[in-house]
């Protein structure tokens, strides 16, 4: 689906997964690739990921992976017997600073903070590898890290690795 600077769809293709998304896969784990649900969120598309992840399973015996912002408890419980591995978001150390990274109303992030470290360790106690991504600004102090270190490793930290990351600036992107 394409949209405009508002929201709404310019031009939306229904995609069918056995004729259309299967073939795709079944090219891919022939040339040795996995199978890693992303761009964007699959969170916005449940059914669809889980009927990919268990295809992938049911008939190659392999485990899919995901980058997810966190969003979606449900989504991963749903999930987590098909994952191997996990990126998940962790873009700030509270919910108004998390709001400001995500682009979403400050009302919602304290709520999406926890959402997303509930989701890590829902996936961590399952076995799944957890990789915790944080986007490092030139704003992002090494207090506002440290409390995100605090925040990650309060439920341990089995499974799970962080990773930080520069932030690149994308062209036309503010």
């Amino acid at each position: 689906q394409l949209v405009d600077d508002n929201g709404n769809a310019i031009r939306a293709v229904e995609v069918d997964l056995e004729e259309d998304v299967f073939p795709i896969i079944d090219k891919a784990i022939s040339n040795g690739e996995r199978i890693r649900l992303s761009g964007g969120d699959p969170v916005m598309f449940p059914k669809a990921s889980l009927k990919i992840a268990q295809y992938v399973w049911e008939k190659y015996g392999q485990k899919i992976s995901i980058a997810h912002n966190g969003s979606g408890q449900k989504f991963t419980r749903d999930l987590t017997p098909y994952l191997e591995y996990a990126a998940i978001d962790l873009k700030g150390h509270n919910g108004k600073e998390l709001a400001f990274r995500a682009g979403i109303p400050e009302r919602v992030g304290d709520r999406m903070l926890q959402s997303t470290l509930k989701v890590q360790d829902i996936l961590a106690q399952d076995g799944v590898l957890v990789d915790i991504r944080t986007t490092i600004f030139k704003e992002t102090g090494l207090d506002e890290l440290i409390k995100m270190a605090s925040l990650i490793s309060k439920t341990g930290t089995n499974n799970k690795f962080w990773t930080l990351r520069k932030y690149n600036p994308v062209r036309w992107v503010d």
